[in-house]
């Protein structure tokens, strides 16, 4: 799990690799995830600086990221419903004026 501070307000990126991917890298670190590797936790002790829409990390095969938000902090794309696919680049919600202003 990835925590960021962003306009939106605080922001978990959940990486899930699926039963059958490699493993996945973070771009930030050289940790990289094995199958069958089990769990590990890094704490850092100073803010990782990432420009937006840089890289945050990659699946080596195919698997899903879950972004979670503050309660209030972005509106939804209107196109964006259950089981639709996402390239990456689109975007997928808008900072709500609210939030921005409490940047």
């Amino acid at each position: 799990i990835t925590y960021l501070r962003a306009p939106a307000g605080r922001v978990a990126v959940v990486k899930v690799g699926a039963t059958c991917v490699g493993r996945i890298r973070a771009a930030y670190d050289d940790v990289v995830t094995r199958r069958g590797g089990g769990a590990r936790s890094m704490s850092y002790g100073e803010p990782i600086p990432i420009e937006k829409g840089a890289e945050l990390g990659v699946f080596e095969t195919g698997s899903t990221v879950i972004l979670l938000f503050e309660p209030g902090s972005v509106e939804l794309d209107g196109r964006l419903t259950e089981g639709a696919s996402v390239r990456m680049g689109e975007p997928i919600a808008r900072t709500c004026a609210r939030s921005a202003a409490r940047g």
